[in-house]
């Protein structure tokens, strides 16, 4: 393969192949931590160069978004991701490990569309398969919910201490705010804990 690369070297099978035997590699070197990232980063810009030929490779995607991650990069590791549900909005794999990634990365109203379209598609789950993807995307949307309701806790409990010190219409309008955000979180209280119950459901 590397001799082959140094003639063609952006072939994309050519590439595709030296990021596979890489990969392949540092799951033979699991036992020495820098021997295995060596061999991943080795894998990096094979997958790079597969998808500057080729954008809309998945294969390459994953494999690149998974040298990411593995590399401690996870601001890059979303980018191959979000090409391929770009290109195939319909791959419920893609989206749930770019959910995943942006969900590490703290980004969670922008993991929480992709979360929604897995479970939108999934539907009931007929399969084991199925069952995992579904199990998993409730797991990252309690994680979302959890965070959000969280937020809107805080946010409320600002806006009562606020109240305390306000008079008159303010603090009337201070309270009506708290309780509509009170409100909201009771909304996403449930929705968070029906997250928890699908997901425990679908792992069994």
């Amino acid at each position: 393969v590397n001799a082959s690369l140094v003639n063609e070297p952006m072939d994309s099978d050519f590439n595709m192949e030296a990021g596979v035997l890489y990969l392949a590699k540092a799951q033979l070197a699991a036992d020495d931590s820098l021997a295995m990232i060596a061999a991943v980063a080795g894998a990096e810009p094979h997958f790079q160069n597969v998808l500057a030929v080729d954008s809309s490779n998945a294969d390459a995607a994953y494999d690149l978004a998974m040298v990411y991650r593995q590399l401690g990069k996870l601001d890059l590791a979303a980018k191959p991701l979000e090409q391929v549900v770009e290109n195939a909005p319909d791959d419920v794999h893609a989206r749930l490990q770019l959910a995943n990634v942006l969900i590490l990365l703290e980004r969670y109203p922008d993991a929480e569309p992709h979360l929604e379209a897995v479970v939108q598609k999934i539907g009931e789950p007929t399969n084991s398969e199925e069952r995992a993807l579904a199990a998993r995307a409730y797991q990252l949307l309690y994680i979302r919910y959890t965070v959000r309701y969280n937020d809107i806790v805080v946010e409320a409990q600002g806006l009562y201490e606020q109240a305390a010190s306000a008079r008159g219409a303010e603090k009337t309008r201070l309270q009506q705010e708290a309780q509509q955000l009170e409100q909201q979180a009771a909304e996403m209280l449930e929705k968070l804990t029906e997250a928890a119950d699908l997901a425990k459901l679908y792992a069994e």
